[in-house]
């Protein structure tokens, strides 16, 4: 009887174990990045972002291995956020430089003009050179006037911050497909 008995819980145990639901494995949840109230970067998180993009292989088309390399401790949502500042700051960079050159160009046109309405013997043109070289002047020191104030939704810090490792970002971002 004691064998019978013995029989039938290894028997129960068996067919248990077949009819038992595996168990998918799941990875712990990383605890979700929460970003700085101030909304700023850290040298750290810029020097991270920097060696993420450089570490991805020249085949890979997904952002995964920049973020298994960004930070280990955080993962992707840090790296996402992190992506996001470097790409507004990038933007209000190239911006601001590209009124600068609009600047420049509107007082070398509008010094152009006027050397075209001196030179002109019709006071017709000679007016009305004046007025567009009048115009381009004052459309350069509108211009002046709004980067001396900063552009919408400028964050000083994190452009300051992206600025110094620009060539870095930049030769990173060459290094891509």
């Amino acid at each position: 009887m004691r064998r019978e008995v013995l029989l039938s819980v290894v028997f129960l145990a068996a067919c248990r174990g077949e009819n038992a639901v595996p168990r998918a494995s799941v990875a712990p949840l990383a605890r979700p990045y929460r970003p700085p109230a101030d909304g700023h970067l850290t040298e750290r998180q810029v020097q991270a972002y920097v060696a993420a993009r450089k570490s991805r292989p020249a085949t890979e088309k997904s952002d995964a291995a920049e973020v298994d390399v960004f930070d280990g401790r955080r993962g992707s949502d840090e790296y996402l956020w992190v992506r996001q500042k470097v790409l507004e700051a990038q933007m209000r960079i190239d911006e601001r430089e590209a009124d600068r050159r609009e600047i420049e160009i509107d007082r070398k046109t509008a010094a152009s003009l006027r050397g075209a309405a001196a030179a002109s013997g019709d006071p017709a043109t000679k007016q009305s050179l004046a007025r567009q070289a009048a115009d381009l002047e004052r459309r350069a020191a509108d211009l002046e006037r709004l980067l001396r104030r900063g552009l919408p939704g400028e964050d000083p810090a994190n452009d300051g911050l992206v600025g110094r490792y620009r060539r870095q970002i930049q030769s990173a971002e060459r290094a891509r497909p």
